[in-house]
């Protein structure tokens, strides 16, 4: 049996998917990522905007049109913020949100007949899944999930949960299966500079760990409030590091960032980026 897997929005859904597919080849599923032909469709969808609800729907009609009597599993935050619109779509079997994405897998084995929401609530704590399965040079690895931010313009913290960190030594052994199949590693998640362990801050105390591993690390997006001496400091002294930060600025001006609930000024954010650029 064929599954498509189509994924919209970040590459934390990306990684989700790449465990949901990992899954699926172990129980002997043919997986593809492209939008063709098959006989299932997983759609992992995305909130962020209206615009990528709107296209996590409008995706469900192109399948229609590949394969008529195709079964459609939907998850991800547009179905956890939505779950009945989905299930408009005649073809449309199962529906779930965020969490326990590979519950998906079991629903296909069962081979539904009758559409179904199992929408579960959003986990306090990090869960596990299977590894993702590297690209040809990249592979990402998911250190965190969920959002403490708050900002006034987004919906994500209500979407995925609360920030929730994974344990270290699932992240290593990770990045002990992949070094030697993938060039470089970047690490994902909703919030990766609230990546804690025993519930402090350890962003860095973690890039101190990777220092040693032959392979290249990239960090995902950063908030300007992570970059600090500690953080400088072992930047600096990693040599597998890709010198490459990720700080969104979403204004440039002050008023704007504190009706966005944005922690910094945009003198700040400067001499965040002064700081990283001297190193």
């Amino acid at each position: 049996m064929k599954v498509v897997i189509h994924t919209l929005g970040c590459k934390v859904n990306q990684y989700e998917s790449d465990s949901i597919a990992l899954g699926l080849v172990k129980k002997g599923y043919e997986v593809s990522s492209e939008l063709e032909k098959a006989d299932v469709y997983i759609v992992n969808t995305c909130a962020v905007t209206n615009e990528a609800e709107k296209k996590s729907r409008q995706v469900l009609a192109k399948i229609n049109k590949l394969n008529p009597d195709a079964k459609i599993y939907v998850c991800g935050c547009a179905s956890q913020k939505d779950a009945p619109k989905f299930l408009k779509n005649k073809n449309v079997t199962f529906v779930s949100g965020v969490a326990n994405k590979l519950k998906i897998i079991d629903q296909i084995d069962k081979k539904r007949r009758q559409q179904k929401i199992e929408v579960d609530t959003l986990p306090k704590e990090y869960n596990e899944t299977y590894i993702s399965k590297p690209s040809k040079t990249r592979a990402y690895i998911k250190i965190q999930d969920g959002c403490n931010n708050f900002c006034s313009y987004c919906i994500i913290p209500y979407l995925r949960g609360r920030s929730r960190s994974r344990n270290v030594v699932e992240i290593l052994n990770e990045i002990e299966i992949l070094q030697d199949t993938a060039k470089e590693i970047v690490l994902t998640g909703i919030d990766i500079s609230d990546y804690k362990i025993d519930g402090k801050p350890a962003l860095g105390k973690l890039l101190k760990m990777l220092g040693d591993y032959n392979i290249r690390i990239r960090l995902g997006s950063l908030e300007q409030g992570v970059i600090n001496e500690e953080f400088l400091d072992i930047a600096s002294e990693m040599k597998n590091l890709c010198p490459h930060f990720h700080l969104s600025l979403q204004s440039g001006s002050d008023s704007v960032l504190k009706m966005m609930n944005r922690h910094y000024t945009t003198e700040q954010f400067y001499q965040t980026v002064m700081s990283l650029r001297k190193i």
